[in-house]
């Protein structure tokens, strides 16, 4: 499976977030602020152990990552295999998961997600009525529109821990070379998605040539 697709997940944090390195530099008056917290390699250890994962050891919760390859590499129906066994609680390539609702944004024709979806159940023998899965079927503008997301997950009651995004490109109004417009765009989802609801984000991205 590496060779059809990379996954790369980042914990950032929203702008709110940021550390202001001026505030540990004193108070000019010598007077000593608090400082930055060097770990020993025993105290990364244990942070390390306590970190919560949606998928063991391959999806960490509170996360925004990239699932990218080439066309026909089957990201997306890996997307919505994981997406699945999430919400039925299943074992995903043999790894514990952490069951929950999910959210698939299928801004790339999504009334034909529903195939997909029914298909899976049938070979896994499983009632698609039991699974919490949600999906907003259209493309939408998440630089802006992320929080309209949100608001349609508050009016379902709806408060998952995976949130899916096929593609970015459907879901990205700036240019994908720029890294700085980029770097809003995972922002916004990481403000508006993963914070709020302290989950895991997946976005689908085509690689280029």
């Amino acid at each position: 499976m590496g060779r059809l697709l990379r996954m790369t997940f980042v914990d950032s944090k929203p702008p709110g977030e940021l550390i202001d390195l001026r505030a540990y530099t004193g108070d000019g008056n010598g007077a000593a602020q608090p400082g930055l917290q060097l770990l020993s390699l025993d105290q990364l250890r244990e942070q390390s152990a306590s970190v919560q994962w949606l998928v063991k050891h391959v999806i960490p919760l509170e996360s925004v990552g990239i699932m990218f390859g080439g066309s026909g590499t089957f990201k997306s129906f890996i997307a919505i295999d994981a997406a699945l066994h999430i919400a039925h609680g299943l074992p995903w390539l043999g790894r514990r998961t952490r069951q929950g609702p999910v959210i698939i944004i299928a801004a790339e024709g999504g009334t034909g997600l529903w195939k997909r979806v029914q298909a899976w159940h049938q070979a896994k023998r499983l009632q698609w009525q039991h699974a919490p899965v949600y999906v907003l079927p259209i493309a939408v503008d998440l630089l802006t529109d992320a929080e309209r997301v949100a608001q349609a997950a508050a009016v379902a009651d709806v408060s998952p821990v995976l949130v899916v995004v096929d593609t970015l490109s459907q879901t990205f109004s700036g240019e994908e070379n720029s890294a700085t417009e980029v770097a809003a765009y995972l922002r916004e989802l990481g403000t508006r998605f993963r914070a709020l609801w302290q989950c895991a984000v997946l976005v689908i991205h085509h690689s280029g040539h």
